[in-house]
């Protein structure tokens, strides 16, 4: 496996500093192949679900909008594990217009479940939980901001 892959996808911080994954994140979107990376952003996304991340995902967020053809493994990842990032990142492709992937409408997917955070999702019921105003705007937080 490609050893940045897997420096991304294991990344911890030490004392609090995300610096070091911006730099896998910026040598990521480098490569002649970035889409290669996603599943190792979205390992983020889920190891690091509750935590701001000193703001660095919203780098690996603006990348797979940028490259797209993410859309698959978002769902496929999203149903596994419904992280905050995977949650909005179905209310950011919603509100550009897009309504359905795979067959299956966004807004069930994205519908608000407070009693069930972070279950995993099953595409027929496909409900979870917003944790923050910001998902349901659609709004990035502040860098550093939660």
């Amino acid at each position: 496996m490609n050893p940045l892959f897997l420096d991304i996808s294991h990344f911890q911080p030490i004392a609090g500093d995300w610096r070091p994954l911006e730099s896998l994140i910026e040598r990521a979107f480098s490569d002649n192949d970035p889409k290669q990376y996603y599943d190792a952003f979205f390992s983020v996304f889920e190891i690091h679900d509750e935590e701001d991340c000193a703001g660095v995902m919203w780098s690996a967020v603006h990348g797979m909008e940028h490259v797209g053809t993410y859309e698959l493994i978002l769902l496929h990842r999203f149903h596994k594990f419904p992280s905050f990032f995977s949650r909005l990142l179905l209310r950011r492709i919603y509100n550009s217009g897009q309504k359905e992937l795979q067959g299956i409408p966004i807004a069930k997917l994205i519908e608000i479940q407070t009693n069930q955070p972070n279950k995993a999702v099953d595409s027929t019921a496909a409900r979870v939980t917003s944790p923050a105003s910001s998902l349901r705007s659609g709004q990035e937080p502040r860098h550093g901001q939660p």
